[in-house]
């Protein structure tokens, strides 16, 4: 079976697995009879962890190879996760959520530098797209399916499903995922950023883009947090918010293989990623407008856009510039900033729509994603401006 497939199976099963988790853990957490405080200590443990081990976890993954840490991680993942079906108090479950955090940690990196380091032998931007892809329909299957399967059979049988997808990804990492060198030969040029690549301005260009991925969460970790609260203050019933949702999950989605086509075509990853930025920012900056189901759902989808094509190319970016051998560790730096910034843009913005309302919390998130869409565009081009004179010299 062709690699960039199987990885891509492997990648939607971890997922899936792993977001099955994030509606059935604050349920369960109600269910058990646990305020908000603690569901939400609970789920911040899973998300601080995943965090900050991303980065070692991605330098793991550049010394033991791609697959050993996916295996690692998914076996993690799968053993952990069978505490769930124990879990009958808050500790338990804080324990439990957070080694399944540190699981995600493991096989996160590895699952984002495999289709990368596959794609530097030849097609790094379809690589990175379709695996981008399959992590984003993961996102939107594993919730449906753990509250049907909660829904219908209880909270046992839909941890176990959550089990069963991770084991299905640990037996393909096992079994048929070929290991892949993470040490690749040096390429051709290919496009806007090889220049630099090849001249070792690694170091601008990567937190460039990991700057980019952060300003731009903040948007979408905004957006995910207040919609509902916004839809009450609005008279919106709350069975409308699944079409919101659903909108940006589903564009975000389909946007990662169209951005992917794009930039393999045009060779603008630099622009298009600013672009996508702008849209972003201007779909928060107007949310305060809409105050109907239709147009918030609008919103959601260039949200969306914004989240799915920022993801996608800051990766294709990191990965041809990042140095030889450090794929992994710069790769898993996306996911640290990516919680970071779905994490920071909640907690400034709820401070500001405390105070000043909705209109000014969503402004403020569009604002701070604007100016990292501005940053990122000056610097990057100040790079390629100056690795381009250093080559006529």
């Amino acid at each position: 079976m062709n690699s960039l497939l199987l990885i891509c199976i492997v990648t939607f099963f971890t997922y899936t697995s792993q977001s099955m988790l994030v509606p059935l853990i604050p349920l369960y957490a109600n269910h058990l009879g646990y305020t908000a405080t603690d569901i939400g200590l609970v789920t911040f443990a899973n998300l601080i962890v995943s965090s900050v081990l991303s980065i070692p976890f991605g330098l793991l993954s550049d010394r033991i190879g791609r697959k050993r840490n996916i295996t690692i991680g998914a076996a993690l993942a799968a053993l952990a996760s069978v505490g769930f079906l124990y879990s009958q108090d808050l500790y338990m479950l804080l324990l439990t959520y957070t080694v399944v955090g540190i699981a995600h940690a493991a096989y996160g990196p590895g699952t984002m530098a495999y289709p990368a380091d596959i794609g530097a032998k030849g097609d790094l931007v379809k690589a990175v797209s379709w695996s981008q892809t399959s992590r984003q329909l993961a996102f939107i299957f594993g919730p449906a399916l753990g509250t049907f399967v909660q829904a219908s059979l209880g909270y046992y049988a839909a941890f176990s499903a959550s089990i069963v997808s991770m084991l299905v990804a640990l037996a393909l990492s096992v079994t048929l995922l070929p290991h892949v060198a993470t040490r690749p030969k040096a390429q051709g040029k290919s496009a806007e950023f090889d220049v630099a690549a090849s001249r070792g301005v690694f170091s601008w260009l990567i937190i460039a883009g990991l700057f980019a991925v952060f300003a731009n969460s903040f948007s979408n970790g905004t957006f995910i947090a207040f919609v509902p609260l916004y839809a009450v203050a609005s008279g919106i019933a709350t069975v409308s918010l699944g079409l919101v949702y659903g909108a940006q999950a589903f564009t975000s989605a389909l946007v990662r293989i169209l951005v992917g086509g794009f930039i393999r075509r045009t060779r603008r990853e630099r622009s298009t990623l600013a672009a996508a930025m702008m849209v972003g920012s201007f779909a928060m900056v107007s949310m305060g407008l809409m105050h109907t189901v239709g147009p918030i759902a609008g919103i959601g989808a260039m949200v969306g856009l914004a989240q799915g094509s920022t993801l996608t190319i800051s990766t294709i970016i990191l990965a041809r510039v990042a140095p030889v051998g450090k794929r992994g560790v710069v790769l898993g730096s996306i996911n640290t900033v990516l919680y970071a910034g779905m994490g920071g843009g909640p907690a400034l913005t709820g401070l500001i729509i405390d105070r000043y309302g909705f209109d000014w919390g969503f402004k403020a998130a569009g604002i701070i994603t604007l100016v990292g869409a501005v940053i990122f565009f000056v610097s990057s081009r100040k790079s390629s401006l100056r690795e381009s004179s250093r080559a006529e010299s």
